[in-house]
């Protein structure tokens, strides 16, 4: 919660530092993807969604229902939010095709 709210502050230092925390914690951080999918909903800085979108790829599977919002992404106005978005969409799908399997 602390985290959630901390992203959903508008102070853009704050939300980067607890994105960026959520990042490093991997799938332990999974109960924020609904905070982070908001967060990308939403329209922010554009460095606040890069974080965000990459802070979702390190979620791996966990962040597989963000891959809506993320695909919206690719219309963003700053290049390194396309990317980071088409990235992530990549490597979410990737890993939920491994955790599948054959």
């Amino acid at each position: 919660p602390v985290l959630s709210q901390a992203m959903r502050s508008g102070d853009r230092p704050q939300q980067l530092q607890a994105i960026r925390l959520i990042e490093s914690m991997g799938s332990s951080a999974s109960p924020t993807v609904p905070a982070l999918i908001e967060v990308l909903s939403t329209p922010q800085d554009w460095l606040v969604q890069q974080f965000t979108i990459e802070a979702l790829q390190a979620l791996d599977t966990d962040a597989a229902p963000a891959l809506p919002a993320l695909t919206n992404q690719l219309a963003h106005r700053v290049l390194q939010v396309r990317e980071a978005a088409a990235n992530a969409i990549e490597a979410i799908t990737a890993a939920k095709g491994a955790a599948q399997g054959p």
